[in-house]
């Protein structure tokens, strides 16, 4: 098995120079080899690899923007081409569960990659997972709840400024649900903070995925 700081800084050199060819194919070889697995492909090369990408004091600020763009929708593309390979991990590990589990993100909140693969270790525990993405309304949030009735429903926030929304969204929950549902909360926006999942109103502080499988 290769060596995974070889494979981070491989990985890097391919976002940084947006080569999409590139990043997919050596990921998706590293998966099939048996060289990596999904988990450290998303957790110890894809995330700190995306988080790695600066911008120097030389560079243009519009460049790196769009050189930040062009990363994550590289590591977007790399991430739904693992799907097939997730259900068949989750398949060869004969892990079944008959709960439902919804990822999404609260409104206004834009970024959705993590929530994506947070969305593919709850499918790897064994749950029947949807992922409703980013800039999720609040009426939607309340219509899949009523017609899934999932046992989890999980809300990740990248941006501080949108904690507040999911409060919000957590309050709405609370007040229409006809189910108990578990609501869990995690994502960049909480990672100096996370007590303040009970502030919010949640009852799980996802701090880790490891988290997923130990779940009632």
């Amino acid at each position: 098995m290769m060596d995974m700081e070889t494979i981070y800084e491989k990985m890097t050199e391919l976002l940084e120079k947006g080569d999409k060819e590139g990043a997919v194919r050596y990921s998706l070889e590293l998966v099939d080899n048996d060289s990596l697995s999904i988990k450290d492909l998303y957790i110890n090369i894809l995330t700190p690899a995306l988080n790695s990408i600066t911008c120097n004091e030389h560079e243009d600020p519009a460049a790196c923007i769009w050189k930040e763009h062009v990363s994550s929708s590289i590591a977007r593309t790399i991430v739904e081409n693992c799907y097939l390979r997730v259900l068949n991990a989750r398949n060869e590990d004969a892990i079944h569960r008959e709960d439902t589990a919804i990822v999404l993100c609260p409104p206004k909140e834009q970024h959705e990659l993590g929530a994506r693969m947070v969305a593919d270790f709850f499918t790897l525990a064994g749950f029947h997972t949807l992922f409703v993405g980013r800039d999720t309304p609040k009426k939607s949030f309340l219509s899949a709840i009523d017609i899934l009735k999932p046992k989890y429903l999980i809300i990740s926030i990248t941006n501080k400024y949108n904690v507040f929304h999911a409060q919000r969204v957590i309050g709405e929950i609370r007040e229409h649900a006809t189910h108990d549902v578990t609501i869990m909360v995690g994502g960049g926006a909480l990672k100096d903070t996370p007590e303040l999942y009970r502030t919010m109103g949640a009852d799980i502080f996802l701090e880790d995925v490891e988290m997923i499988s130990n779940l009632p």
